[in-house]
């Protein structure tokens, strides 16, 4: 299956294949012993019981800075060879990063079934993807994206 990217003029730009559950999973725990680190030795050295805030100021800017500078791959996502996009081919913005953390927060909240939705959506959405207009889709080599991309 594909994940057309179309722009305002319905015109098909490219072709995508959804990333599967498993890489997404992985990708998404990797991503979060990054982030517990990084906010570990921060949280530690200022000594500050404002902990949450801390951790929650770290994961915004790594995700930010991933989705926004970094063509939407998080270092877990670069690994596992999966990367964000928009559903309509435009750039995430800064509010695309902030629905998508919030979406975190509902898919978690409802025992994760927003992350195991992914796993049956027929575009391989989770609901933080619906919520902020994304999806997590396989990278692939120049190649072989030319075989699948239409102008």
């Amino acid at each position: 299956m594909y994940i057309d990217e179309k722009r305002k003029n319905d015109d098909v730009i490219a072709e995508y294949i959804p990333a599967t559950f498993g890489s997404r999973a992985a990708a998404y725990i990797i991503d979060g012993f990054i982030v517990s680190i990084i906010s570990g030795i921060a949280i530690g050295m200022t000594g500050r019981g404002e902990s949450f805030a801390i951790s929650a100021l770290i994961s915004f800017l790594f995700f930010w800075y991933f989705c926004t500078r970094n063509d939407g791959q998080t270092p877990g996502k670069a690994m596992m060879r999966i990367k964000i996009v928009k559903t309509n081919g435009e750039p995430m913005t800064s509010g695309d990063v902030i629905l998508r953390l919030i979406g975190y927060w509902v898919s978690s909240v409802c025992l994760g079934l927003g992350f195991i939705w992914a796993a049956f959506d027929s575009k391989g959405q989770a609901w933080h993807d619906k919520m902020a207009g994304t999806y997590v889709v396989e990278t692939e080599p120049e190649k072989k994206k030319k075989k699948y991309a239409a102008v």
